[in-house]
């Protein structure tokens, strides 16, 4: 964890980071910290986050001092795990390929007995992938969580839940996790080539 920090405290700066700019319920949902808004206070005191206001909404972004910090406590959790690198590179590339093209699918042809199938196979391999991941970054433990919440709402008949483009949906979640992932493992999009 962050150096100075406590795990609350890490958790949000790291949920900040994945998510880029977000309100106290986005930071709640990623971190799992209940105080979420307490501790989104706290980071902006210590300048590690900045409040804005965009009209009455309230999000929160990572300054400067507050993405060297995440990104120093991810160093650390990642170094020496060859083991991450390798369930990303090999595994969990693979798999987002095809939810995309699932995303793509059903957004050109609608819901079909085919389609719920391949989302409910995906969902399968990466359960399994981050039963393992969890073991190295027990942090991405809170994905695992989260989309198998998504996926079960699906496949019980809410179609929104695999697409949603606001709120918890399994779509935005995956988003999140590929964003956490890259985060932990010190990579950027742009060396991801995305």
């Amino acid at each position: 964890m962050t150096s100075g920090l406590r795990a609350d405290g890490a958790a949000v700066l790291h949920a900040l980071r994945v998510k880029g700019a977000a309100t106290v319920a986005d930071v709640a949902r990623i971190s799992a910290v209940d105080d979420a808004a307490g501790v989104l206070a706290m980071l902006v005191a210590d300048g590690l986050a900045a409040r804005h206001a965009a009209g009455e909404r309230e999000y929160f972004t990572l300054t400067a001092a507050g993405a060297n910090s995440d990104a120093r406590a991810m160093l650390a959790l990642s170094a020496g795990s060859e083991a991450l690198a390798k369930l990303y590179d090999e595994r969990f590339l693979a798999l987002n390929t095809r939810f995309k093209e699932l995303c793509a699918s059903w957004q050109q042809q609608g819901e079909s007995i085919e389609l719920v199938e391949q989302a409910a196979e995906i969902h399968a391999a990466l359960d399994g992938l981050l039963t393992v991941a969890g073991m190295h970054a027990p942090h991405l433990e809170r994905y695992r969580i989260r989309l198998g919440a998504s996926i079960e709402a699906f496949l019980d008949g809410d179609a929104s839940a695999l697409m949603a483009p606001i709120g918890n949906s399994y779509h935005n979640t995956w988003f999140e996790l590929h964003e956490d992932l890259i985060a932990t493992l010190g990579r950027t999009r742009a060396e991801e080539g995305e």
